[in-house]
Parts: C-alpha cells; sequence; structure tokens
C-alpha cells in the first residue's frame, strides 16, 4: 500500500488468514496480529480475492471487506477419462503430508472396502515433522500390503496426466482449523482435470461443486467408514457416468475460466484509475 501511494492493490488472500490454525502458541501469539492486519487494511485496498464462497462471506462477516473468488485450479488438460476395471478400483490421494489432514483416515478406508480397491498416494514432506507423519502413514498402510503403494511426488503440471490412470480421487480433509473446514484445494480440481470421480467428506465447498455438476461423492460425515461406504455403493455405471460429468465440466473448473473474472477486474481498476 505504502509502495501503490494512490494506486490500487489488489489483494489475493487466497485463503483465511486469522484463522490458520487452532495450535495454542499460533492463537496467542500469531492470530492477533493477523487479525490487526486485516482490520487496518483490508478496506484499504481496491480488490480482494480469495478461493471459494465460504471464506469471502467470512471476509465479509468479519471485515466488511466484499471479495471475489479465484478457484485455486490449474489450466484445462486435454484427456480422456481412463478406461475403468471392475476388477481394480484404483484410488488416489496427492498433496502434503500434513498431520493436522489426518490422512491416516484415508488409508483407513481400505478396512470397509474389499479386495480389488486400491490406493495409491503421491505425498510430499513438507519438513521434517512431516517427514515423521509420512513414516507413520508409511507404518500404518503395512497391514493393508500392496493394496497401498507410497509414489514418488511428481511435478504440479504432471500430475493430471500421471492422475488420469486413476478411478475415484480422495479429498477427504479433517475439518481441523477452519480452512480445512471450509477448503476447497487444489487437488480437488487437479482430480477434474484428471477426469477422476471426486470422493470428498461433507466440506461446503467441495460438497456444493460435487452436487452442482454431478462428478462424484460426498459422505455424511469424515470419517473412514462414512466415505468407504459411498464408495463401495458405486456400480461401474456410477463411476463411468461420474468421469463422463467430470469430462464435461473440465473446463468450467479450470483456470481458463476464472482467469476471466480475474483479467476482468484487474482491467476494471485499471480504467477506473
Amino acid at each position: 500500500l505504502e509502495i501503490a501511494g494512490d494506486r490500487p492493490v489488489f489483494l489475493d488472500a487466497h485463503e483465511y488468514s486469522p484463522r490458520q490454525s487452532n495450535k495454542i502458541i499460533w492463537r496467542l501469539f500469531r492470530a492477533p496480529f493477523v487479525d490487526w492486519q486485516c482490520r487496518t487494511y483490508l478496506k484499504k485496498t481496491a480488490l480482494l480475492s480469495t478461493v471459494n464462497n465460504s471464506l469471502s462471506k467470512e471476509y465479509e462477516r468479519e471485515y466488511g471487506k466484499k471479495s471475489i473468488i479465484i478457484y485455486s485450479a490449474p489450466m484445462y488438460r486435454k484427456l480422456d477419462p481412463g478406461l475403468t476395471d471392475n476388477r481394480k478400483i484404483r484410488l488416489v490421494h496427492h498433496g502434503g503430508a500434513a498431520r493436522q489432514r489426518g490422512l491416516e483416515e484415508i488409508i483407513n478406508i481400505l478396512n470397509y472396502l474389499d479386495e480389488k480397491y486400491t490406493l495409491d498416494l503421491y505425498l510430499v514432506a513438507l519438513d521434517q515433522h512431516s517427514d515423521l507423519y509420512l513414516k507413520e502413514l508409511m507404518d500404518l498402510s503395512q497391514r493393508f500390503g500392496d493394496r497401498v503403494s507410497f509414489r514418488e511426488p511428481v511435478a504440479t503440471d504432471q500430475l493430471p496426466k500421471v492422475l488420469n490412470q486413476y478411478d475415484i480421487g480422495i479429498a477427504l480433509i479433517q475439518p481441523r482449523n477452519f480452512n480445512y473446514a471450509h477448503c476447497l484445494p487444489n487437488k480437488f480440481f487437479e482430480f477434474v482435470q484428471a477426469r477422476l470421480v471426486l470422493a470428498s467428506g461433507p466440506t461446503p465447498d467441495m460438497k456444493a461443486l460435487i452436487e452442482e455438476f454431478d462428478i462424484g461423492i460426498v459422505s455424511d460425515d469424515f470419517s473412514a467408514r462414512a466415505l468407504a461406504e459411498k464408495i463401495s455403493s458405486l456400480s461401474l455405471d456410477d463411476i463411468n457416468r461420474y468421469k463422463q460429468n467430470v469430462h464435461k465440466s473440465a473446463y468450467t473448473l479450470s483456470f481458463h475460466e476464472s482467469s476471466k473474472l480475474l483479467l476482468r477486474s484487474v482491467q476494471d481498476l485499471i480504467q477506473k484509475n
């Protein structure tokens, strides 16, 4: 703002910073500063963006600042839905090995599914604590034998092509802090570009898009059992129908579409100033 002077400032807040963590140290020492920043400076920005409807509403409710919504989505990829083999249904999850996300529940899904279901995990260790958690997840998975595989992480721009070989993308994130409870993560949209069936917990913004575009299933709660029940209820026809619906929605749910709003909003700021 100081550098901009009387020129407009566009802030991409992305997620909801004031309630980023539930850890006591963060809440006592970091959160008050972030809250002060938001109360002091958000109103001075010309434009604010965030990644989903729930977070946009919270910024407006708490700080009186409206925002536009720019999905954390990749560019559109020209891929076709993969063929599904009813003898082997392939589940996949990718992302950071963050303990607060409760990734053990994703592995525990296999407790409630028969032998034809397998799970591949592409997890990135973010730091020393994350590396320890990843090893714990590997230990947990051993009882499932070769039904669970930990794959080498791949570059972001390669994800859709690599994930295209799977059938169902698991986006089960435990609501352990405000942002996780109201997330609409990049992995959701990467599953879309990979043309996978979406399987999530009842996270509001993921649930809304899954139901709007009819592209997958949403569990009744955040437990492994609840999501496994939804997965096991899918017939081969269901899986292929959802994949086709994802294929039809892939352009709309890509950054190609979001970028139109982003560019239009920036152009409006330029014209007004």
